[in-house]
């Protein structure tokens, strides 16, 4: 989920007549400028760094500074599955840490781009950590998941709380990201809505419908 993006804050404020941050919405938070951006009280997933496939931990993102909410989600980025007790001590550090500052953890989302063909193994390697970190786990997905492996997918949400969907590509979104999510709301699988601030979502309202529980909005604008 990691984005190149180049937008400038000029162009920020030229998306924000077609789309409004709104306390409706939920939002993915990679660094600490993007706060100014996002209402007090919106649910936030804040980046909080990369797992090599070495087991080489590098903290990135958002720290626990000006910061409203007292509830929070943090976002791991993995590159391959990795010990799930190593990452249940590395999670406990970070809610301790966040906890210093009054603020409770209290999901974990694993971002994470797992091989289409190999979605039952990682459904396996969620159902080990599921019980071990305490708090609500969620994952990212990836939208040709529903082309290659909808079997997979249905593991996947077997166990977690929900998949966040993503609907873009980049920045903009993908040409049938309509189509996606006819197919999760067909599948009955529990899921958020990922998208950008790009004016091709311009009518969030109607994007999560049947089996969707929020719309999540990626946040990262380079000043």
């Amino acid at each position: 989920m990691v984005l190149p993006l180049s937008i400038s804050i000029g162009g920020f404020f030229f998306l924000l007549q077609t789309f409004s941050p709104s306390s409706s919405l939920e939002y993915w938070i990679w660094r600490n400028n993007d706060m100014r951006f996002v209402p007090n009280e919106s649910r936030l997933y804040v980046y909080q760094g990369n797992i090599s496939k070495d087991w080489f931990y590098e903290p990135l993102g958002i720290k626990p500074i000006g910061i409203s909410q007292k509830n929070i989600a943090v976002v791991l980025r993995l590159y391959t599955l990795v010990d799930v007790q190593q990452l249940t001590e590395l999670f406990e550090s970070l809610v301790n840490d966040w906890a210093r500052f009054g603020i409770t953890v209290n999901e974990l989302q694993i971002d994470y781009d797992s091989a289409s063909n190999k979605l039952s193994e990682y459904a396996i390697w969620l159902g080990t950590l599921n019980p071990l970190i305490n708090v609500e786990l969620s994952v990212t997905g990836l939208s040709t998941y529903l082309w290659d492996n909808q079997a997979g997918l249905r593991e996947i949400g077997q166990n977690v709380s929900y998949i966040a969907m993503q609907l873009y590509q980049g920045r903009i979104p993908h040409d049938n990201y309509e189509e996606v999510i006819d197919k999760m709301n067909n599948l009955g699988l529990r899921h958020k809505i990922g998208i950008t601030s790009d004016k091709g979502f311009n009518n969030v309202s109607r994007l999560c419908k049947r089996h969707c529980i929020a719309t999540i909005v990626f946040m990262n604008f380079k000043d």
